[in-house]
């Protein structure tokens, strides 16, 4: 001010508060998602707890009860894991699908040491990212791949070996390969036809997947192959997201 009382000169203080902006739509995002996530995850155990319960029900009646009840252990554990690394650095509805098949192997060798067999794992796994709405399915199939290894390919034998390969090709999607070097899967066998259920179970989840399953015999070095294809669906969120995306557009 002056000697008059009139102003001469301001000062302005400012601050760019864009980030802070930025971070506050960022948190209601994860906000959100972290809700939807939530939702969706009870509907998928939901469900998929029921098929677990439906084919330990088909099978025990099938089989010794016991190994019905290892094979359901080893499904449930598959699952369990999955919805352990939804909280990974790569958001909340994404698998780092790689760093689940090495976890999980470990935990298989555990609970299937009973059985004496010890395998020899050979990994070519690339990164590969998956929803939550592919990564279930996918490994209640692979749980169930691994232990058709473990049940049937080294009988009588204290090792064995298996292949495991993971891989995204921009043309054919998804690859994941399990190969073994046991007694085979004989001429006979087709698994579009096999009354095996855990076959069925994973038949009816590459359906989920809209991927095709086909093991069979590699007459170059006899190894049974398992591999399943499918086109990666790389979409945020889950289905109930885009339910309420839709629904508030409207």
């Amino acid at each position: 001010m002056d000697e008059d009382g009139n102003a001469t000169h301001y000062v302005g203080i400012q601050d760019d508060v864009t980030e802070l902006f930025m971070l506050k739509a960022e948190m209601e995002n994860v906000k959100e998602e972290k809700q939807v996530l939530m939702t969706e995850v009870h509907h998928r155990v939901k469900n998929n707890l029921a098929v677990v319960g439906g084919m330990l029900e088909l099978e025990m009646g099938r089989e010794e009860k016991k190994k019905a009840l290892e094979k359901s252990r080893i499904r449930i554990k598959s699952m369990a894991m999955i919805h352990e690394d939804l909280y990974s650095e790569e958001g909340l509805s994404k698998i780092k699908f790689n760093r689940f098949i090495r976890r999980f192997i470990s935990q298989v060798d555990m609970i299937q040491d009973s059985r004496k067999l010890k395998l020899n794992y050979h990994l070519n796994l690339h990164p590969v990212v998956l929803t939550i709405n592919q990564a279930i399915p996918l490994a209640v199939i692979f749980a169930e791949l691994l232990n058709n290894v473990y049940e049937h390919a080294y009988p009588n034998q204290e090792t064995g070996s298996v292949h495991i390969s993971l891989f995204e090709n921009s043309n054919i999607g998804i690859t994941l390969q399990v190969k073994d070097f046991g007694i085979g899967v004989g001429e006979q066998f087709s698994n579009e036809r096999s009354s095996n259920m855990g076959f069925i179970m994973a038949r009816q989840l590459t359906n989920q997947l809209k991927g095709k399953l086909d093991i069979g015999t590699n007459p170059e070095d006899n190894a049974t192959i398992a591999e399943i294809r499918f086109l990666k669906k790389d979409v945020s969120g889950s289905s109930q997201k885009h339910r309420i995306h839709s629904q508030s557009s409207i």
